[in-house]
């Protein structure tokens, strides 16, 4: 497919609305937030799948500098800019992209300087409509709207192919049209009140969009909207779909200070990382008598086999096994590192030497439209259970035993100990709510079937 051909799909799939934002407004900003998202997954075609199996992914994208409507971009040459993408350049910023991809993916996927080219500043049009059969109307100089990014991509991608004439790099990466990233930096006076948009799971060209505010891009949302293009959607928490402060695509205070690298299951849909040994559980893994397990969990940044993944609503990890619907818990550890540059060196404080759970039920299918949902972080949780008194253990929602399969039930998590390098943690299945009753055969039964910590008759539920 050539880049005219591949560009028009942008502009199709664009004006279907199936692009995802970063759609927090700018303080002090007097321009309006464009439509488009609502925090939901958006799905463009299939096409190939960047899940991480055997050999790193190495990225390619042009990025493009653009002037429009008498507005200047803030860098006047490639070479102002590379110092956001890669880690060798003069003056590279810590939380570089080549650094994140690198880095965060535990090198299996690239950001490299071969693959990735700058062009411009180049100039594009101010208002008119689109050519190509289109038609559609844009207005740089009063709108940001999904017309307006249409428009910047398929112009700067048409002036890629002209400039690629004369500059081998560029026409080379130009030819890869599957999934080829196409980013566009926007001058600081463009009427944009977000911080970028990215098309998301796409097919051909990847198109994103991001503000240079004051003529500052932010690494973090340009990593952001580009992992958009990788095909995850938000990290969310409760009723808020940017509430996961322990992850990229949530919410992220800090500007170009360090890397924050992904949450467990965000890792592990992407291949990047997976469970400790042992520690992928479903339901066979325990029983009324054996409800509980203590397992050491390395830090993030220290391995990527890293986290726990429990399925109790499945009764084994054997193809067509019984199951029913019940949320999959990820537990990981996470550690701000020291070491500049270092994985989850711009990890917030508030995730320090935290055991985070999540809850994931998708899969490693970049087109599932699941999403990851931050449950809480400890010790010292935020919804601490109630058993444990110090406030290191959580309990999730109870779900009556299914009568059919014996599956469900509820999850208490405890942290026994955190280090620099590693959590332990025990892990109890209840098969109850409560021991029983006094004088009933549960209570007799010498089991911990409520993960309380009391056996039997000793159990408060039982006197």
């Amino acid at each position: 497919m050539n880049e005219v051909v591949a560009t028009e799909d942008i502009v199709r799939a664009s004006a279907r609305g199936l692009r995802n934002k970063l759609d927090k407004a700018i303080p002090g900003s007097s321009a309006s937030s464009s439509s488009g998202s609502d925090g939901r997954r958006r799905l463009l075609a299939d096409g190939v799948d960047e899940v991480y199996t055997e050999a790193p992914n190495a990225l390619r994208a042009v990025v493009y500098l653009v002037d429009f409507c008498g507005w200047k971009n803030p860098f006047r040459s490639p070479q102002e800019f590379r110092k956001y993408l890669f880690a060798n350049e003069t003056g590279a910023l810590e939380a570089n992209l080549q650094s994140y991809y690198g880095t965060c993916s535990y090198g299996k996927a690239t950001w490299d300087p071969a693959n990735v080219v700058v062009v411009g500043p180049i100039q594009l049009e101010c208002q008119g409509r689109m050519a190509g059969g289109t038609g559609i109307p844009f207005n740089a100089a009063t709108s940001c709207s999904l017309s307006e990014e249409m428009y910047w991509t398929r112009a700067a991608e048409q002036q890629g192919q002209q400039l690629a004439v004369r500059d081998p790099k560029l026409k080379e990466i130009l030819q890869f049209t599957k999934r080829r990233r196409s980013m566009v930096i926007l001058p600081s006076d463009a009427k944009c009140g977000f911080s970028g948009h990215g098309d998301q799971a796409c097919q051909d060209i990847c198109s994103t969009v991001v503000m240079a505010r004051n003529g500052v891009p932010n690494i973090y949302s340009m990593f952001h909207e580009l992992q958009h293009n990788y095909g995850l959607g938000h990290a969310g928490r409760a009723a808020n779909p940017y509430g996961d402060g322990s992850d990229p695509m949530g919410t992220h205070a800090s500007i170009n200070s360090g890397l924050q690298c992904h949450n467990a299951p965000q890792n592990w849909r992407m291949g990047w990382a997976g469970p400790i040994p042992g520690g992928h559980l479903t339901a066979a893994n325990f029983t009324p008598a054996a409800n509980r397990l203590t397992l050491t969990i390395p830090a993030a940044s220290t391995s990527d086999q890293n986290m726990v993944i429990l399925r109790l609503g499945l009764q084994s990890p054997q193809p067509g096994a019984p199951a029913i619907a019940y949320p999959n818990y990820f537990i990981s550890y996470r550690v701000r590192n020291a070491t500049f540059g270092g994985y989850d060196s711009g990890l917030p404080a508030a995730f320090h030497r935290k055991v985070t759970i999540h809850a994931y039920n998708g899969t490693t299918d970049d087109r599932d439209g699941n999403t990851t949902s931050l449950q809480d972080a400890g010790p010292r949780f935020t919804r601490p259970d109630s058993a444990f008194p110090a406030g290191d253990g959580w309990m999730a929602p109870f779900s009556p035993l299914d009568p059919a399969t014996g599956l469900g039930g509820g999850l208490r998590v405890r942290v026994v100990s955190t280090s620099a390098t590693s959590a332990v943690v025990e892990l109890c299945r209840m098969y109850a709510q409560t021991e029983g009753v006094r004088g009933s055969a549960d209570c007799r039964t010498n089991l911990d079937r409520d993960c309380d910590g009391l056996i039997g008759a000793a159990d408060p539920d039982c006197k």
